[in-house]
């Protein structure tokens, strides 16, 4: 039978580009989440369900940018996780600390007021 790569081997991957430093990590490690919905649908059966870690994975390689547009970016995977742990309790991609933490650490880096305001609103959430 054939290796199967499951959750750790995927997040691992979302991880090594998070780190890589370069400017398309965050767009190659969301190509690996659509790579695993695509496997889904074309099997009988789920092969890897996404999960909060590879969310925060793909949310530190925005974050590693450095940018506004890249804060942004992660800011927006945060919300989608807080959406489906309200109307998806099934749901993988719930937020931990460290998404938040991640989240927070995006806006840091862009080092203006602004960031500074939002990181400090989600840290109230």
């Amino acid at each position: 039978e054939d290796y199967l790569p499951g959750p750790e081997q995927y997040t691992a991957l979302i991880d090594a580009y998070a780190n890589s430093g370069s400017s398309d990590a965050p767009e190659r490690a969301e190509k690996i989440i659509s790579r695993i919905t695509e496997a889904n649908e074309k099997s009988n059966r789920t092969v890897v369900t996404p999960t909060a870690s590879m969310s925060d994975g793909i949310m530190k390689a925005y974050a590693n940018l450095g940018t506004a547009e890249g804060a942004e970016q992660a800011t927006a995977i945060l919300n989608r996780m807080e959406y489906l742990r309200e109307h998806n309790p099934l749901s993988n991609c719930k937020p931990s600390v460290y998404s938040y933490g991640v989240a927070i650490s995006a806006w840091t880096r862009v080092g203006s007021q602004e960031a500074a305001e939002n990181a400090e609103a989600i840290l109230h959430r």
